[in-house]
């Protein structure tokens, strides 16, 4: 599915889930050893793209890569890539 991605469809993954039944460590891996290898969806989702654009690409093509990551919790949304302060 992901190689439509670069035909311009939009992809989108959900975790979705009773509190402790692992989404976090599902979509992020094993955020506190990192140096393990365990990475999560999110890491792996980015990798594969940037493979495949990698793979694909000519003077003639131009990518353009958008991604965010939203958490919903208690009926909240949170934008992961900004700072919460």
């Amino acid at each position: 599915m992901l190689p439509w991605v670069l035909e311009g469809y939009n992809f989108t993954c959900f975790a979705y889930g009773m509190t402790g039944a692992g989404k976090t460590h599902t979509m992020l891996g094993d955020i506190y050893r990192m140096s393990t290898g365990e990475w999560g969806l999110c890491f792996l989702t980015v990798e594969w793209l940037f493979d495949l654009i990698k793979k694909q690409w000519s003077p003639s093509k131009e990518f353009e890569v958008k991604i965010s990551y939203l958490e919903i919790y208690n009926e909240q949304v949170w934008d992961l890539l900004v700072e919460q302060g």
